[in-house]
């Protein structure tokens, strides 16, 4: 599209996206992350809503509980290379957890990489391409291609915060919305998803914190 100016270039871009979150500096400190929302299928009938937790910690440690109800909740772990879940969303709070087929293992810790705040903190890891100028939502937009993650990231030209990200090989579209400092670090407080099948996600964080204390037994199921 024609804009009247040449989009920045890949590094420029980077800087300033990292800027608008808070500085390079903060967000490549952060090594655990937690979060409560409310998620709500918004196509399906009737309207299904949950509330999710999510726990993250170096060295690819994920913990997402979804909560139906306060008995009710199914659990998924990831730690490196192994995996568990309790799925059918168990009241049982002793119940046991079966192992996590790898290709649901890898794909994730694939989300986890995929986020916008992990690809501008460890953009070195990605082949990236320069930025170009779109059209998203009718408005223009900076896209960067992940080919590595065969995603497309389009950021504001304006204030350089990732507004969406179209994720190819999932067939999703995820939309962020609402950003907010926490803890000194710019937060998407809504975020939407489109899938290829037409489903509506929309994700509402309740809470959000960066480096809290986790514990080690929360990446790991419980002993029998």
């Amino acid at each position: 599209m024609e804009t009247g100016h040449a989009p920045p270039q890949l590094g420029e871009l980077l800087d300033r996206a990292a800027n608008a979150l808070g500085g390079l500096a903060r967000i490549t400190s952060v090594s655990t992350f937690s979060q409560e929302a409310r998620v709500t299928l918004v196509t399906a009938l009737p309207v299904s809503s949950w509330t999710s937790r999510h726990y993250r910690a170096q060295g690819g440690r994920i913990r997402i509980e979804e909560w139906l109800d306060p008995t009710r909740v199914r659990i998924a772990i990831v730690n490196g290379s192994q995996g568990w879940q309790r799925d059918g969303w168990s009241t049982n709070a002793g119940a046991c957890f079966a192992p996590l087929p790898a290709a649901d293992v890898e794909w994730i810790r694939r989300e986890a990489r995929c986020a916008p705040r992990n690809l501008i903190a460890h953009a070195s890891e990605h082949s990236l391409s320069e930025p170009a100028y779109g059209v998203r939502e009718g408005a223009a937009a900076l896209k960067v291609v992940a080919e590595n993650l065969n995603a497309e990231y389009y950021f504001d030209p304006e204030t350089f915060l990732c507004l969406e990200l179209l994720d190819q090989s999932a067939g999703r579209t995820t939309r962020f919305r609402d950003y907010r400092t926490c803890d000194g670090i710019g937060t998407p407080w809504r975020i939407e998803s489109i899938e290829a099948t037409g489903d509506r996600w929309a994700i509402e964080l309740r809470s959000a914190r960066h480096n809290p204390r986790l514990e080690d037994d929360l990446f790991h199921p419980p002993e029998p």
